[in-house]
């Protein structure tokens, strides 16, 4: 029976966090100003931002993946741009540190338990708001500004840049 209460206790603690709300607060011109553009393009951005937090929350690699233009690949470690397999292994292999990242609270406990650094994924999953900017480089370029309404402890995150590619937003730059 102690162990059922447990479970219990642990199920509804669980299912506490969930996918969090998303607002634009406002979008921004780095480059030339086109209203026009952004009004198109910016509900394309939140959409495919929902779906890549809601696939971290939920630990499905395949929807990120689904972000990541085949030939271009991504940059998963602020040094250079890497093939879309070595980002897809980044994603599965448990010892990964892009897995660990976004998935592998144990890791984060261990390596620094003081610094309340957590996984992307219980940071995304307890945001309850996530307030987003977004920065046009180009018509075809934007770096994506999160910004949680009660500022969860979330360690170091960068912000997400999109590049558009025959008419799709591909994640250039993760998290």
């Amino acid at each position: 029976m102690k162990q059922f209460y447990l479970a219990t206790i642990a199920l509804a603690i669980i299912q506490c966090g969930g996918k969090p709300s998303f607002s634009l607060q406002g979008y921004f011109f780095v480059s030339n100003p086109d209203e026009k553009m952004a009004s198109e393009e910016n509900p394309k951005i939140m959409a495919a931002l929902e779906d890549i937090v809601a696939a971290i929350i939920e630990e499905k690699p395949e929807r990120i993946l689904a972000y990541v233009h085949q030939t271009e690949g991504a940059i998963i470690d602020a040094k250079a741009f890497v093939p879309y397999t070595q980002v897809a292994t980044a994603l599965t292999d448990p010892k990964a540190q892009l897995h660990r990242v976004f998935w592998d609270d144990a890791y984060w406990q261990e390596t620094a338990p003081k610094d309340n650094i957590r996984s992307y994924r219980l940071v995304f999953s307890r945001a309850g708001e996530i307030r987003v900017g977004i920065f046009y480089y180009s018509a075809s370029e934007c770096e994506v500004r999160l910004d949680f309404k009660n500022r969860p402890a979330m360690g170091l995150m960068s912000n997400p840049i999109f590049r558009k590619r025959d008419g799709k937003w591909f994640i250039m730059n993760m998290f």
